[in-house]
């Protein structure tokens, strides 16, 4: 299941960035600790088949990646400083829809024991747009009056913080 959420995902942010401007990246992380980064400029499409995560660069040359080694995909556009993705922050907190229209489903991680934390939802930019307890393992927030874009849902307890970044359209 997390790998289908992961290609989902991974596809629908190719589709946004690949449109932004070309000082963009995409890094891969293994489980063996190798990391790889490439200019979105360089990349003509992104697949998944049979097990594997495959680039199709501009050159015509394509590098295949095992999905069960991969950690992490992020996007980073450093022409100005904002990170779309991360995936290795998705392990724990877990939002559905995503992208989401109006209501936004927070499931607690099952490792989680403190239930007396906070959920925060903050512009790309840092302001924080809204703030709830959470008292149990699932939170629904109605999110049907912020603007299309970019945000991140904190989760932060006892036991630390968690980031997931969401897409409201």
């Amino acid at each position: 299941m997390r790998q289908k959420i992961l290609i989902l995902l991974t596809l629908l942010l190719c589709e946004i960035t690949m449109n932004l401007v070309y000082s963009q990246t995409i890094k891969l992380n293994d489980s063996y600790g190798t990391q790889t980064t490439y200019s979105l400029k360089t990349i003509k499409k992104l697949t998944f088949d049979d097990g594997n995560f495959r680039i199709y660069f501009a050159d015509n040359t394509v590098n295949d990646l095992l999905l069960n080694n991969l950690v992490s995909i992020t996007f980073s556009d450093f022409s100005s400083g904002i990170y779309l993705t991360d995936f290795s922050s998705m392990k724990n907190l877990f939002v559905y829809p995503n992208p989401v229209h109006d209501i936004l489903y927070v499931k607690l991680p099952d490792s989680e024991t403190d239930l007396n934390g906070k959920i925060l939802i903050e512009s790309i930019d840092g302001r924080m747009l809204f703030t709830a307890h959470c008292n149990s393992m699932k939170k629904s927030i109605n999110l049907s009056t912020l603007p299309t874009g970019i945000y991140v849902c904190n989760y932060i307890s006892k036991n630390g913080t968690q980031k997931v970044k969401i897409i409201k359209n």
